[in-house]
């Protein structure tokens, strides 16, 4: 029957502590020098420029027939055909949403993009397409990115797990800081000056109601 000692245990403790600071923190690098920086640029609102642009398409009356647009006709929007044709044509995402005016013959279809927007509208009764796109600098972009804004499912959980790893990274610190005696007070004295100073900050110069 073996026996493990604490001290064996302890061990093996902060070697796993060890080697879940390493990696998380080499994994985690590029993350958060991105979300360092796009935190300055977002406090200070450097946005840049932003890119504006309408555009007209004349739709034919085959066209407008495919997908059931002709108001003399039923009017009763294809609304798959006519989401899939705007999605090849400009290579966009899915629409955040599409609203319809049976009175004016008019269908919106509504694109979200970080930092921009697309819009199609369709004017049945003119046989016109009208797009307007707005896209934000660079610097607009990865200010969306940072918040998760209109980025998409897959930036969406890796803003989730992101955090998760920066947690388990900061905590398998804070264990390996006691592990030894040398630097175990000022530690937590840092430890404790670090979740002070935000709650002060907060309670006397963050404005609230």
């Amino acid at each position: 029957m073996s026996y493990r000692s604490p001290l064996n245990w302890r061990r093996q403790l902060f070697y796993f502590a060890r080697l879940t600071h390493i990696y998380t923190s080499t994994f985690l690098l590029a993350l958060v020098v991105f979300f360092c920086l796009t935190g300055v640029t977002l406090n200070h609102r450097w946005y840049g420029d932003s890119d504006h642009r309408l555009e007209e398409f004349p739709l034919d009356v085959a066209q407008l027939r495919e997908w059931q647009l002709l108001p003399g006709e039923s009017w009763q929007p294809n609304l798959n055909r006519i989401r899939n044709f705007i999605m090849e044509k400009w290579q966009f995402p899915p629409p955040h949403s599409i609203d319809m005016d049976a009175e004016i013959f008019e269908i919106l279809l509504d694109f979200k993009v970080p930092a921009g927007f697309a819009s199609v509208t369709i004017v049945s009764e003119e046989r016109l397409m009208l797009l307007e796109i707005e896209q934000g600098s660079a610097i607009g972009v990865l200010n969306d990115l940072h918040k998760g804004r209109h980025s998409g499912k897959i930036w969406f959980w890796l803003l989730d797990i992101s955090a998760v790893l920066i947690a388990i990274f900061a905590l398998s610190g804070l264990l390996i800081l006691y592990q030894g005696k040398r630097h175990r007070r000022d530690g937590t004295l840092l430890v404790v000056g670090g979740l002070i100073t935000p709650l002060i900050i907060f309670l006397l110069y963050v404005p609230y109601l």
